[in-house]
């Protein structure tokens, strides 16, 4: 993290990898991943780069958090934004309380998240390509006391999202 003239920048530089099909002539004989000889007997591509800069831009009533991603073609990227349970989270299409270990995925719009006491905020405008939220290789696990909120992307990747402090509107819940 270092600092710059409006806020922080972040980076990072992951060198990808991936199993390409099998053979024709060494096709499993299971359909179940975790029984495949996949390290002896498939072929690996390496080398594929992924390059992500996080910029935290600090305004009066917030940030704005631009993300962009250069490299693999089409990997899933996933933020995460994760609340006290107690509160609710809403768009303009839905509101729900935010319990433990609960999650949503936001395709669109600004959220707002108010948190058990009454703080609030708004994040947006969300975005959301698809559903790969599971941990998957060896990812730390979802939190059971938080409600996590996702946005989704497929790479490459330019967004923006602002994050604003709000009143809580006290007629909603």
């Amino acid at each position: 993290l270092e600092p710059t003239s409006h806020g922080y920048r972040m980076k990072a530089h992951a060198a990808g990898w991936y199993y390409l099909p099998f053979p024709e002539d060494q096709l499993p004989d299971t359909s179940d991943w975790w029984k495949m000889d996949n390290p002896n007997k498939r072929p690996k591509t390496e080398g594929l780069p992924l390059d992500t800069i996080l910029d935290i831009v600090k305004r009066p009533d917030g940030v704005d958090l631009h993300i962009k991603t250069e490299g693999i073609d089409q990997l899933p990227l996933r933020m995460e934004f994760s609340f006290l349970p107690g509160g609710y989270v809403r768009t303009e299409h839905f509101l729900q309380r935010a319990t433990p270990g609960g999650c949503i995925n936001v395709m669109h719009g600004t959220v707002e998240a108010c948190g058990p006491s009454g703080e609030a905020i708004t994040i947006g405008p969300a975005f959301g390509a698809h559903d790969f939220t599971d941990r998957m290789g060896g990812a730390y696990p979802l939190s059971d006391k938080h409600y996590t909120i996702y946005f989704t992307a497929y790479t490459p990747v330019e967004k923006v999202i602002k994050i604003r402090a709000k009143r809580k509107d006290r007629h909603l819940v």
